[in-house]
């Protein structure tokens, strides 16, 4: 294998990805035929609910050669409710594909998905799909892209009888923007000719184990797959291996092939493979070596509702639910005053998950009207101590608890230094979960930006157990913060928008409204870029407004910053 590369097409929906990446694996042979997303046939968007809506709900990893190139890529979702697990995916690619319509031209997600590949530096191809459609003007789109994005771009095509080819004269020195129709099969081989030639495989500097895991699934026989990218050194099936700072036995490793997963006794460099059955792995989890691997996903939720079984079996949809937070873990499942809540993105998301429930688990349910994720900190010190016995609650545990309000964005962190000799291992350990347990889960707020320090412990080595330190540091916990003054947190969002020089005015106007900060007006072209920070909660709609009134020319991307104090 001349090299390893691991690519990523991304869209604003509708834009036609999942139909390029059908093209790009029947004309590299690793398909007989091409699917069609209308009829549910792509090998891509393989689950029901992506073959009924014609959505791509999960990221897709499939596998093909093409002239000594081993080609790893990823069908990311369109949607904007699923933008985690593009985020996810992007941070393993070594280049993307950005689709755009040549009909709807540049559209809010695309916008996003720019700001994203921008921010983690990768390098891109530009494909203009759908140069077919009615209405579409490639010409126009390509000054757009030049305009908006980036001017140092080269069109590496040529038209020659209606047939799109790849031009002779591409110099490979700039990002290469391409046309087709992947409907029609056309401008999809000088696609993948500039794919092999544009991106390069990563340097390894190096032979340490260093991977990370970017998804989880289940497959028909609720097997869990957990797919990885190596970034340098090898991975072996039957083996050891530190992954996510444990030392976890690795019985069986499947090797992408085309699109079929097959046994394998090890992964290797720049390569992706998929772990069968380890237990106590997340999404992030690094391999090895971190080596400067930040697997730092934006935390995009904005949104949490109540979950019901219809039937009231809370305790199966609960069991289901973590299944499904293995795979998205911002959906961060959780029992809040004896209530399932989950996070979410959007309506599409939900009706997902209200989909997988009934289809994969039997388990038909009902969500309560979203409300915004707050979440809330202390002002103030606060200090309790209990001996064992003490007949307020009589558990067979002594501690000390101090909560000490921290700066805004850092976190829960646990001091427990002064503890350590005086309890079994297997006790600090507990209280440390039942600490992180209670501060998001028993409050009507998650409880953020404080660090909690144990600074007396004793136990009785006859009658006490772990669970007298996880109950004790529930109630305790509770009576400290429940007699605090706290401060209510909000999301404070980083905003986008892209509008028309002849608006600049009222938009402006609305944002100073919404409370924002506007840190830079840039001039591009015909457009001003407007680049700030605001709570969410006033800019939530803002986007569909937006578009009424600059007659569709007004773009709008919201990403996650920061929580801060409501306003």
């Amino acid at each position: 294998m001349n090299k390893i590369i691991n690519i990523g097409l991304v869209a604003h929906v509708d834009a036609g990805k999942t139909t390029v990446t059908e093209n790009l694996l029947y004309f590299a042979n690793a398909i007989n035929k091409i699917g069609k997303v209308d009829d549910g046939t792509t090998v891509t968007d393989s689950n029901e609910i992506e073959k009924k809506r014609g959505i791509t709900i999960k990221a897709a990893t499939t596998s093909f050669v093409y002239e000594d190139v081993k080609i790893n890529l990823i069908d990311t979702p369109g949607h904007a409710d699923f933008i985690a697990e593009v985020e996810r995916s992007l941070m393993v690619l070594d280049g993307v594909v950005l689709i755009i319509s040549a009909k709807e031209g540049i559209q809010t997600q695309t916008l996003l998905l720019w700001r994203l590949i921008q921010k983690l530096k990768l390098p891109f191809i530009i494909f203009i799909n759908k140069i077919d459609r009615a209405g579409a003007d490639y010409n126009f789109v390509i000054e757009d892209i030049k305009k908006r994005f980036v001017s140092e771009i080269e069109f590496s095509q040529t038209i020659v009888d209606g047939e799109v080819l790849l031009n002779s004269a591409y110099s490979h020195k700039k990002p290469p923007l391409l046309i087709g129709s992947a409907l029609h099969n056309v401008g999809i081989e000088p696609l993948l000719r500039a794919i092999i030639s544009y991106f390069e495989e990563r340097k390894v500097n190096s032979n340490e184990l260093s991977g990370i895991i970017y998804k989880i699934v289940r497959d028909k026989n609720n097997a869990k797959l957990v797919y990885f990218r190596m970034f340098s050194g090898t991975l072996l099936a039957r083996s050891k291996a530190l992954i996510g700072g444990e030392l976890l036995k690795v019985k069986q490793l499947k090797a992408l092939n085309r699109v079929d997963l097959i046994n394998a006794d090890l992964i290797g460099a720049n390569d992706v493979g998929v772990m069968c059955n380890v237990e106590g792995v997340k999404i992030g989890d690094v391999i090895g070596k971190d080596n400067n691997i930040n697997p730092d996903y934006s935390n995009g939720v904005v949104f949490k509702s109540v979950i019901k079984a219809i039937n009231k079996d809370d305790i199966k949809l609960f069991k289901a639910l973590k299944i499904l937070n293995e795979e998205d873990p911002l959906l961060n499942v959780s029992f809040l005053e004896d209530k399932i809540v989950v996070n979410l993105l959007g309506e599409v998301q939900m009706e997902v998950i209200k989909t997988t429930l009934k289809d994969s688990y039997d388990i038909e349910v009902v969500f309560s009207e979203v409300e915004i994720v707050y979440k809330e900190t202390i002002l103030e010190e606060g200090y309790l101590f209990n001996s064992m016995g003490d007949s307020k609650w009589n558990y067979k545990a002594t501690l000390g608890i101090k909560i000490v309000p921290l700066f805004r964005g850092s976190g829960i962190e646990i001091d427990e230094t002064l503890i350590i000799g005086r309890l079994p291992n297997s006790f600090i350990v507990a209280i440390k979960e039942s600490i992180e347990f209670c501060l998001g889960n028993t409050f009507k707020y998650e409880i953020v930006d404080v660090k909690i320090v144990l600074d007396e412990a004793g136990y009785d080595s006859v009658s006490s157990t772990a669970g007298d330190f996880r109950s004790l540091v529930k109630v305790m916990l509770e009576e400290i913060i429940y007699s605090s003054k706290r401060l209510l947190l909000e999301p404070i969002y980083n905003f986008s928008v892209s509008i028309p020089k002849e608006i600049e005015g009222k938009v402006i106007s609305d944002l100073n409204a919404m409370q924002s900060t506007i840190n830079s007006v840039d001039l591009n072209g015909d457009f001003i870029d407007l680049i700030g920070t605001v709570p969410f909660v006033n800019i939530r709609d803002y986007g569909k407004k937006l578009l009424s009134f600059s007659e569709g020319k007004g773009l709008v991307v919201l990403t996650f910053n920061h929580y801060d104090s409501k306003k």
